[in-house]
This record gives C-alpha cells, structure tokens and sequence, in this order.
C-alpha cells in the first residue's frame, strides 16, 4: 500500500476543503485512497504544525480495535473481565488461605451480583444519562436476573457446579462486555461523524 504523500492530502485539502480530520478521512476513503490512520493523523499534524491546515485531529479512536486499545475510555471493560476471571481461577483452584477465600467470596458476590448486569446494563444504555443509583440498583436487579437464568440452564443439563456457573456467567459477563464496548464505540462514532 503507498503512503499518502504531504503534496497529496495538502491539494485534496485545498480542492474540497474539509472542515475537520474525521471528513478529510471519509474524503480519502470515498477517492478510493488506501492509507493508515496513524499515517493520516501524522500528516494532518504536520500540516498543522506548518500552518498549512487549520482543523484538530480528532481523540476519538476512529476503529473498534483502537476503541479498545484506549484504556481510558474502555477501562471498565478491563475490570470487568479481570474480576471475573479472577473468581473464575479462585474457584477453579480452590485456595485454602484465608485472604485468598476471602477474596474468592468477594469476587464471588460481584460475579453473581453484581458484574453480568453492568455488562447488560452498558450493553442496553451505552449513554445513559441514569444517576449512579439507578444504574447500580439497575446493575443489581440485571444480575440477579442473569445468574437465575444461567443457574436453570445449567440445572436442566444436570450441570449445575461452582465451577460450571462461575464460568458460564464469566463468558456471559465477556460476551456482554464486548458487546457493550462495541456499542459504545459506535455511539462515540456517531457523535464523531455529526461534529465532523
């Protein structure tokens, strides 16, 4: 694939003049132009140091994986399948230290209490406008709902073990959380493509 070239992306400015980074992007992908979003950014940063453009680059990731990648915006998505995981080894392993039960029985309540319906709760309201409140009594109510569902499931294939549920609401709450992430990815998109 050839780079975008200064001369290049400076005339396609100068003929259309677009009125921010992410509409100079959706320009160079309707001409068909192949390019790297690092590429782009780096060139629009150039032109701006030389005073040549005048528009921001924008810090909204413009791909899922970078969505992700941005640890600041998708942080609650990391704790969430850490915690869970964590549980998921706790119970797998069945420590005998106290701190380690201790913290299995705290994992415990967050995974069945806690973790699978703030996963459904951001995957249903990517922008919520709820009050913290709502959104923990709403988190709470979601995940009590989904560890009855899970715990009959795995009751009527004669399935139901510590180790089986744990798991089962692990993949659940990552399958949620994915999901969820992905929403709120499109949602920042969207707000992206109405500025730009």
């Amino acid at each position: 694939m050839p780079a975008l070239r200064k001369d290049q992306v400076l005339s396609i400015i100068q003929d259309n003049h677009p009125s921010s980074a992410g509409s100079l992007r959706s320009l160079l992908n309707k001409m068909n132009l192949e390019f790297r979003d690092e590429d782009l950014i780096a060139l629009i940063e150039q032109l701006s140091a030389e005073g040549l453009v005048n528009f921001q680059v924008s810090s909204e990731p413009s791909s899922f994986s970078g969505y992700l990648a941005d640890v600041k915006r998708s942080w609650w998505m990391y704790a969430i399948l850490t915690l869970a995981l964590g549980e998921t080894l706790l119970v797998e392993y069945e420590p005998v230290d106290s701190i380690l039960v201790s913290c299995r029985l705290i994992l415990g309540l967050a995974l069945l209490g806690f973790i699978p319906g703030y996963s459904a709760f951001r995957l249903t309201f990517p922008s919520s406008s709820l009050s913290l409140l709502e959104r923990i009594v709403l988190s709470v109510f979601l995940s009590i709902l989904i560890a009855i569902l899970t715990g009959t499931l795995l009751g009527s294939v004669d399935a139901l073990e510590a180790t089986s549920n744990v798991l089962t609401l692990t993949v659940f709450a990552f399958v949620l959380s994915i999901g969820a992430a992905y929403r709120s990815f499109e949602i920042s998109g969207s707000k992206r493509v109405r500025k730009g």
